[in-house]
């Protein structure tokens, strides 16, 4: 599974948020991606495409429950970090020291908002939704390897 992809040049694997959204631009993609967070970058994944019939994107892509990251792990077992990346074109890597800042926004289910992550580097900002499932694991890991540059927004 992933979370055993051997380390690279002392690089650490922190954990995982599956079946995120992306936004980098002026839309979400209509794909679903894998977080990849080490001690050192976050490794965007494509992990799959949403139906393209969907008549919005965003919160009702998001309603929709993704492929499980269990039926997909396999295709992750025994890669290192660097051959994840290369998989699919349009996998990214972002180092931490580029990020400038970041927002997590816990989202409200009453209002069908979604928890979103939004970093900011020197090329712009990046925007990131997953499953409220993952609002914890995301919080300790984005605190962990962001630091003082991650704000947290919890709903009211």
């Amino acid at each position: 599974m992933a979370t055993q992809a051997p380390t690279e040049f002392g690089e650490r694997f922190l954990g995982v948020i599956p079946n995120a959204g992306f936004k980098s631009g002026l839309g979400f993609k209509l794909a679903r991606y894998d977080l990849f967070l080490t001690d050192r970058r976050m490794i965007v994944a494509k992990a799959g495409t949403i139906i393209p019939w969907l008549p919005g994107i965003g919160v009702l892509a998001a309603a929709i429950p993704p492929a499980s990251f269990q039926s997909r792990a396999e295709r992750y077992e025994g890669r290192t970090f660097d051959q994840i990346l290369s998989m699919k074109k349009g996998n990214l890597s972002i180092p931490y020291e580029r990020v400038e800042r970041a927002l997590l926004k816990e989202g409200s289910p009453g209002l069908l908002e979604v928890p979103r992550l939004t970093l900011w580097t020197g090329d712009g900002s990046k925007v990131f939704q997953f499953d409220r499932v993952e609002l914890e694991r995301a919080i300790g890991l984005f605190s962990l390897v962001l630091g003082g540059r991650l704000d947290v927004r919890r709903s009211r």
